[in-house]
């Protein structure tokens, strides 16, 4: 019931205007109108809601666990606008707040573990997401217990990146449990249980079991449009799945028509350099290829590199796939230079990791 929670949030600020005394419910205010604003995916608005309560109790001296939690919340909304490296920072910062001597004592440990490993898992570091999304389980077990919805959203993701380390098996059997405990915790409609739905569904969808991703991610899109709205950064991410779905099971219509939409809420709500917005590209851009629109296709591709480099970097090895098939829409296009551009620069980056895991026995 958002549109009341915000009222009150405001109403709250509006009583502790210029009250010094009384910063400390001024900064649940502000902590949660950011909540609040991140669950709609009214991210401007979220950072700087975060930024001003992080600013607020650093200025105000509160100790340094509550100036870690302000510190958390602003690197999880920076991270929901792909910005891994700020939000990384801000993470490591709330974690080492915590003395090491007692950080499974304190509920902001597991909550900054939680960020670096969702941070990790959009890099494409699964095995460092699993490692610290497992500790986070570890602590919030210690505060919460088993059947605690926190708990189970985070094993929830913990699935998730188990079954991209080809674990298929404990990842199916963590991402069910989870969802039965969301199921119990939440309402039908609750944007936790679509999130939850969503993450089995990939585990499902990656291991190739199309039938049982479909439905779930379905409800999911089901729950987010008629709670958060059709235009939610979050539908946006459950039309994306089912586009990919459909692509994967040759509906290419249906992914056309799924992926597009998507493209168009990611533009209009995170912007053309999100990237979300340059994932969402480079997915309808592999439906054209398919479909032997190769003139549709090169400008999505071209969006989806330069995007793609801007947030993982010259050598990531997606950017050397999407590489290669930017250049087979520019050759089907007759722009052989700038074919062979992509082309070189894409073997480049296949031969650099490759000589990389060598060297490291990967």
């Amino acid at each position: 019931r958002y549109s009341e929670a915000e009222y009150l949030y405001r109403k709250a600020l509006h009583y502790t205007e210029g009250w010094t005394e009384r910063s400390s419910q001024r900064s649940a205010a502000l902590r949660g109108l950011t909540l609040l604003y991140l669950a709609q995916g009214r991210l401007t608005e979220a950072e700087g809601v975060a930024s001003k309560n992080l600013s607020l109790r650093t200025q105000q001296n509160h100790d340094s666990l509550t100036v870690a939690e302000a510190a958390n919340d602003l690197a999880t909304v920076l991270l929901a606008q792909g910005r891994y490296e700020e939000s990384e920072k801000l993470a490591s910062q709330a974690l080492s707040a915590v003395p090491n001597e007692d950080w499974r004592s304190h509920k902001i440990s597991s909550d900054a573990l939680i960020t670096l490993g969702r941070i990790s898992y959009g890099r494409g570091k699964y095995q460092l997401a699993k490692a610290y999304l497992s500790r986070a389980a570890e602590i919030l077990t210690s505060f919460a217990g088993e059947d605690d919805p926190s708990l189970a959203a985070v094993r929830s993701n913990l699935g998730k990146a188990r079954a991209s380390c080809g674990e298929w098996k404990p990842a199916i059997e963590l991402s069910k449990r989870s969802l039965a405990s969301l199921e119990r915790n939440y309402s039908p409609n609750h944007p936790e249980l679509a999130s939850g739905l969503t993450n089995l569904g990939l585990v499902y969808q990656n291991h190739k079991e199309y039938g049982k991703a479909k439905p779930l991610f379905e409800r999911a899109l089901e729950i987010d449009r008629s709670v958060l709205g059709p235009d939610a950064p979050k539908t946006a991410t459950d039309l994306n799945n089912l586009g990919v779905l459909a692509f994967s099971q040759h509906r290419s219509r249906d992914s056309e028509a799924l992926l597009g939409e998507a493209l168009s809420i990611d533009e209009k709500r995170l912007g053309v350099n999100h990237a979300d917005t340059g994932l969402v590209a480079g997915n309808l851009a592999r439906v054209y290829l398919l479909t032997k629109r190769y003139t549709d296709a090169e400008p999505l591709l071209k969006r989806a590199v330069m995007i793609r480099e801007l947030h993982y970097g010259p050598d990531d090895p997606t950017l050397g796939t999407l590489l290669a098939e930017y250049t087979v829409a520019l050759r089907r296009n007759h722009n052989f230079s700038e074919a062979e551009k992509a082309e070189v620069r894409s073997v480049r980056i296949q031969v650099r990791n490759a000589l990389r895991q060598e060297a490291t026995g990967n």
